[in-house]
C-alpha cells in the first residue's frame, strides 16, 4: 500500500512546529517507528538511494518538501529573503529556484518513500508557497511550477488571527521575511490561505484553542487516516 502525504500549513507563528513534535510523539507511543529530517542539495542519484535505504525502517518520516538552505547556504538564504530579490523580474527566477529544489526532493526521496508504504508528515507543503509568493507571481504559474507533485492526502491548515503571527514573529530570532514586518501584508496571507484552505478542502483547526485541543484534533484525523486504532 502506498503511503500517505500529511500536510500542516498555516502563517509563521501558527505552531505547526509544535503540533508537528506532539503528532510525532503520540505516534511513536503507538508503537510507530517515526524520525524527523530535512533533505539536503546532495540528496540526489547515488546519495538518495542511499538515504532511502536508510529511511526504509520507518513506518512515518517527519520532514519539509524543501531543501535546507537555511542551514546548508545561510548567506543565499538571507540574500532571496530581501525586498530587492523579491519583487519585480526576479521573482520568478527565484521562486523557480526553490520549485526545483522541491521538485529534487519530491521524486528523489519522497515519492520512492511512500512508494515503499511509508508515511509522509509534512511541515508546509506546496500550498505554502502558493500563499507566499502570489505576492509577486501569479497563482497559475506557481501551480505549473508543482504540477508534478500530488495534493497532500490530509492538508491541515492552522488558522490564526494575522495579528498573532505578526506578534510572534516580530519577537523570532529568525523572523527575517519582510512579508511578515507588515500587519496589513500578513492580514492578506490570512485573507489566501483561508481562501486556499477552502479551495482545496483542507482540515482547518482553529489555532487559537488550547494545545491539547488542537493535538485532539489533528491526532485523531491523522489516526483515521493511518486507519490506525490508538492505544
Amino acid at each position: 500500500m502506498r503511503g500517505k502525504i500529511i500536510s500542516i500549513s498555516g502563517l509563521d507563528g501558527a505552531g505547526k512546529t509544535t503540533q508537528l513534535n506532539l503528532l510525532q510523539k503520540r505516534l511513536q507511543q503507538m508503537q510507530l517507528n517515526c524520525t524527523a529530517l530535512q533533505f539536503e542539495v546532495e540528496d540526489y542519484g547515488e546519495r538518495a538511494k542511499q538515504k532511502l535505504t536508510e529511511l526504509s525502517q520507518y513506518d512515518v518520516v517527519f520532514t519539509r518538501l524543501c531543501l535546507d538552505w537555511k542551514h546548508r547556504f545561510p548567506l543565499m538564504h538571507d540574500f532571496v529573503y530581501t525586498d530587492e530579490l523579491q519583487n519585480g523580474g526576479n521573482a520568478m527566477a527565484v521562486t523557480s529556484v526553490f520549485a526545483g529544489g522541491c521538485l529534487q526532493v519530491y521524486h528523489e526521496c519522497l515519492d520512492p518513500l511512500l512508494e515503499k508504504g511509508i508515511h509522509l508528515v509534512l511541515d508546509r507543503y506546496w500550498y505554502d508557497d502558493i500563499v507566499y509568493r502570489s505576492f509577486w507571481i501569479e497563482e497559475a504559474a506557481i501551480r505549473s511550477l508543482y504540477q508534478s507533485i500530488p495534493a497532500a492526502d490530509l492538508a491541515i491548515f492552522l488558522d490564526i488571527p494575522p495579528s498573532l503571527s505578526y506578534e510572534r514573529n516580530r519577537l523570532r530570532a529568525d523572523g527575517k521575511s519582510p512579508l511578515m514586518r507588515d500587519i496589513k501584508n500578513v492580514t492578506i496571507l490570512s485573507e489566501r490561505f483561508n481562501a486556499l484552505a477552502q479551495k482545496e478542502n483542507m482540515l482547518i483547526v482553529d489555532g487559537t484553542q488550547e494545545l491539547e485541543a488542537k493535538h485532539h484534533i489533528i491526532f485523531h484525523k491523522v489516526l483515521a487516516l493511518l486507519e490506525t486504532d490508538p492505544i
